[in-house]
């Protein structure tokens, strides 16, 4: 391990075959979320485990022999001598005598005659000393040991070591395979391999202690016991499974590396599942790939990075010839395969966030069974918080943007671009979609380089402006209308003067209310663009130097923050507050955060809005400007889940069985969503008025309900996540925004929970409406018996 590994981190190291890289350096120091010290401590730790194992083992084995070999031969050449007895019942039924047929050869060719007769060698036979007496004995005939010694020294092992590779290669595929299939194995044991999204060789064996066990020893330690290896035959096979191991997490698509050609499990094919748009594609490992391609889980969107491009095409010109693709696939595959059950239902389950994150990273993956591969593949990333989320998918596009430039530009050292950029901002990503669809106008950044990755991320975005707002694919698209149209193309002219505009600032297309995707950097801090909420795909860039001029930049405004500052990993950490209502000319405020991600994971879901909620209030209760606080919560922090049963709503009524549904031990499976989002707006609510009742604070609270109308989006792709929401009330979304208005300022609202129920609605319902309206359209089945929500608001 340590020497293979070695030799491939002195590649590294000296920068030798730079051409052959499938990333860069820079990639394996910013997308890692894993130290290489961390690496090599729990590389040494699961050696240690295998070594104990290894010991463990020759308790059970038999004690090593040798001597014993000319008895095991003669033992295959006595049975091939029996086996020949069936030869002239064979004939027979053939119609062929054997006595004809072998007597005329009898003198010529006296073995094939012996043979043909049935194995009767009356010539052959050799002295032997019995009880002390001579004894003439038959002997063997010397095709006979040379076929006993090709079985036993050839034929039997290598049947050893290819059932051995089977059973490993189906040991790890399935265990891998579940390992991403279910959520709790992947963020408890699996994901921390998945820290290296850049994998290098010696962290080939970087893995949670537990699952390497499971995946790595134990399925090789069977596989050797199943097949009945010999000690020597164990060290052969087991050296080169750590190999294989090794190369396959090299990091280099290097030509005449044998390994790379022997099978279609190569670093390249293993590369894809370590990027965020393949991690649920190849599993196979580490020998061959039948198993993803018998159960259709091989990436088939062929080699989408430009990185890989980029290492096929130093290849091509080594060889001089046509090679194969990086990733053992063609991107023409997507659209022939057929799409798996599981990458479906990924696709149907994908959260909005993935969409939008899919939808303007890069690589771009072809239509068809990749892009859902892709889209449920960083589904699970941004599902992993711990190890990165959406972080993980913007350092790898503004890498693969960087990769995308490169091979536009004159050639140059690729070891020598290790600059820093924007895009490898913690936390970063996130942001960039809301800015794509209007929901951010504003963002602080540390130095000019923050523009780099950003500027590619909305050239791209803008290449797929237009398309139909039905398409799966579309994530972002026209101005809500002429009005907000011309405003926006307003507000950008005149941001034209004071900022430099980086790309965009036109209209796209002669038809339509699309706006190409805009970014200003260095507005002037009295300018309108940087300060009006602009509800468009447009995003101002102000760079900050030291902690003094970012507070002073964010105290500028008459309006909260509506993004963090961002700095470079190197930079220190900023700690510094950004409230000054009275600079503000505050007087109320409404909390309207939630988490949205729809995970089943309540320790995500709910354990984050309440502290976000104290904190809010805390800072309201710190200035006594404030005088109403507003928090939006939900019909779902009150309802009780009754359908077709008349129940009361008061007051004092809590979704106590949803709450106690969220917390319930493990897993957190996919049933679980929506008592999750009960459980945070009823948890969260309740913290605001434990809060009031402990510091009784100078503001009037109110809490609004408007209970959700679903999303009629996901009827129309057929998206069956509409099936975990349940009946209930709906509202017009005005009447919500006017109820939360008049919570601030009707002086009869005072520390009231204010319930919004207008019309009761099912899933049976819309479709039915859905139907009406566009008959043509494939709609999905309602939910049987779903019931009504019968609540009676009272008090």
């Amino acid at each position: 391990y340590w020497a293979v590994s070695g030799i491939f981190h002195l590649i590294d190291e000296w920068d030798l075959f730079p051409q052959y890289r499938l990333h860069t350096p820079a990639e394996v120091l910013k997308r890692n979320h894993v130290s290489r010290w961390d690496v090599l401590r729990d590389v040494v730790l699961q050696q240690i485990i295998q070594t104990a194992v290894g010991l463990g083992l020759t308790l059970i084995d038999p004690e090593p022999t040798f001597g014993k070999e000319e008895y095991d031969i003669a033992v295959w050449a006595q049975r091939l001598r029996i086996a020949q007895r069936a030869i002239p019942s064979v004939l027979a039924i053939l119609g062929v005598d054997a006595s004809s047929l072998a007597n005329p050869m009898s003198s010529s060719h006296a073995s094939l005659s012996s043979a043909l007769l049935g194995g009767i060698y009356p010539t052959l036979t050799q002295p032997v000393l019995l009880h002390g007496q001579p004894v003439t004995v038959p002997a063997f005939a010397s095709w006979e040991l040379l076929a006993g010694r090709t079985i036993y020294h050839l034929l039997i092992p290598a049947l050893q070591f290819i059932t051995a590779i089977c059973i490993v290669d189906t040991w790890q595929y399935f265990l891998h395979r579940a390992m991403h299939m279910n959520k709790y194995l992947y963020t408890t044991f699996h994901s921390r391999h998945h820290r290296l999204y850049v994998p290098y060789a010696y962290g080939a064996l970087y893995n949670h202690p537990f699952e390497g066990f499971l995946l790595d020893t134990l399925g090789a330690g069977l596989a050797y016991l199943l097949t009945g290896m010999t000690c020597r035959q164990s060290m052969w096979f087991f050296t080169l499974s750590t190999i294989k191991t090794v190369d396959d997490h090299c990091g280099y698509a290097i030509p005449w590396d044998p390994l790379q050609h022997l099978t279609g499990n190569n670093a390249g094919y293993h590369d894809v599942h370590h990027q965020s748009w393949g991690i649920k594609t190849n599993f196979s490992q580490p020998f061959f790939t039948f198993w993803d391609r018998v159960l259709g889980t091989k990436w088939v969107g062929g080699d989408v990075s430009a990185r890989y491009e980029r290492a096929k095409i130093a290849a091509q010109r080594k060889a001089d010839r046509d090679v194969q693709a990086i990733t053992g696939s063609q991107a023409v595959e997507s659209k022939q395969a057929s799409t798996a059950k599981s990458y479906a239902n990924d696709t149907a389950q994908a959260t909005s966030a993935a969409r939008s994150a899919h939808s303007v990273a890069e690589p771009r993956v072809p239509a068809g069974k990749a892009t859902h591969q892709a889209l449920g593949s960083r589904q699970q990333i941004l599902d992993d918080r711990q190890s990165g989320g959406i972080s993980v998918v913007a350092e790898e596009t503004a890498e693969e943007v960087r990769a995308q430039q490169q091979q536009q530009k004159p050639r140059r050292s690729l070891r020598k671009r290790t600059t820093s950029s924007g895009l490898g901002l913690k936390g970063f990503a996130d942001r960039v979609g809301e800015s794509l669809h209007g929901k951010s106008s504003g963002v602080l950044g540390v130095d000019s380089k923050f523009n780099e990755g950003l500027k590619g991320i909305f050239e791209k975005a803008s290449q797929g402006l237009g398309a139909s707002p039905l398409e799966l694919s579309t994530s972002l698209g026209p101005a809500v209308d002429q009005k907000q149209f011309e405003r926006i193309m307003g507000l950008i002219e005149d941001g034209k003067k004071p900022a430099s505009l980086v790309t965009g600032g036109s209209r796209k297309g002669d038809e339509g209310c699309f706006i190409e995707p805009t970014i200003f950097s260095e507005p002037a801090n009295d300018s309108a663009i940087p300060r009006e909420e602009i509800f468009g795909s447009v995003l101002c860039v102000k760079t900050f130097k030291t902690d003094g001029e970012v507070v002073a930049l964010a105290n500028d405004t008459i309006y909260g923050l509506s993004e963090p500052p961002y700095t470079l990993p190197s930079s220190p950490v900023l700690f510094v507050s950004f409230v000054n209502w009275k600079r503000r000319r505050c007087s109320s405020a409404i909390h309207v955060a939630s988490d949205l991600s729809f995970s089943p994971d309540p320790n995500i879901v709910v354990s984050n809005p309440i502290p976000f909620t104290r904190g809010a209030l805390h800072s309201a209760a710190k200035d006594k400007s404030i005088k109403h606080f507003v928090l939006t919560s939900s019909a779902a922090a009150a309802s009780q889940l009754k359908f077709n049963e008349p129940y009361d709503l008061t007051p004092e009524s809590w979704t106590t069985a949803q709450i106690k549904a969220a917390w319930a031990p493990l897993p957190y499976e996919q049933d679980r969503i929506m008592s999750v989002c009960a459980a945070s707006k009823a948890q969260a609510e309740q913290a605001m008025w434990q809060f009031t009742k402990e510091h009784e604070p100078q503001f009037v609270a109110n809490s609004g309900y408007g209970p959700s109308n679903g999303t009629l989006q996901a009827l129309w792709h057929k998206n069956y996540f509409f099936k975990v929401l349940y009946p209930q009330f709906v509202i017009d979304i005005k009447d919500t925004a006017w109820l939360h208005v008049a919570a601030l300022i009707a002086p009869y609202a005072r520390n009231e929970r204010i319930f919004a129920y207008a019309h009761n609605k099912t899933w049976t319902d819309w479709i039915a409406r859905l139907k009406e309206m566009y008959p043509d359209h494939d709609f999905p089945d309602p939910p049987e018996n779903e019931g009504f929500d019968m609540a009676y608001v009272t008090g």
